[in-house]
């Protein structure tokens, strides 16, 4: 698994003259440390939060659904590149069917970054006033990786002919991500 061992190992596997991981993988760490900081802010803030625990435990979900996201971007552009030398009458079948996957990571990866810097947005005006820098460095990496995502799924959709209301789709989730990290700032 790509995201097995060190964050120096991962750090070195990216540097690497090889596919992946790539961009799409560092967008799903950025999401799944954001989901770390959200979760950890939360449960400190159990006596201002009633549903403290719970928050953090949906932001543990989060994490749990992003940090594989990293291999299953690495298996998607694999699989790409693997059709894209395909020989076979059935190269295009394969383009169009890896191409649709390597969009929808990235477009997943946008939805969860909505979700954990709402999360976030939430533990910052409500829960433990001493996480709130915790909070919103969550929500920021979120909104990092959701418009860089979003700039993936626009490649793909660009350079293999798929709906342009995918493209749509992850920057509404971008901008959306991007509010809730504003918010917590105070700049909305």
């Amino acid at each position: 698994m790509v995201v097995d061992g060190t964050v120096e190992g991962f750090l070195a596997r990216m540097a690497e003259r090889t596919p992946a991981p790539g961009g799409g993988g560092a967008c799903a760490v950025g999401i799944a440390m954001g989901a770390a900081l959200v979760a950890m802010a939360a449960r400190y803030s159990t006596k201002q939060l009633p549903d403290a625990d719970a928050m953090a435990a949906a932001a543990d979900e989060l994490r749990a659904e992003a940090l594989p996201l990293v291999q299953a971007d690495a298996d998607a552009y694999g699989a790409f590149l693997e059709a894209m030398r395909d020989t076979s009458d059935e190269r295009d079948q394969r383009i169009a069917v890896a191409s649709q996957a390597a969009c929808d990571v990235p477009l997943r990866m946008t939805e969860l970054a909505v979700q954990v810097a709402m999360l976030a947005a939430r533990v910052a005006s409500d829960g433990n006033p001493r996480l709130v820098g915790d909070a919103n460095t969550g929500a920021l990496l979120c909104s990092a990786a959701a418009r860089a995502a979003a700039h993936l799924v626009a490649t793909n959709v660009k350079s293999s002919g798929l709906d342009p209301v995918l493209v749509e789709r992850a920057d509404d989730n971008a901008g959306r991500t991007a509010r809730a990290a504003r918010q917590i700032g105070g700049r909305e």
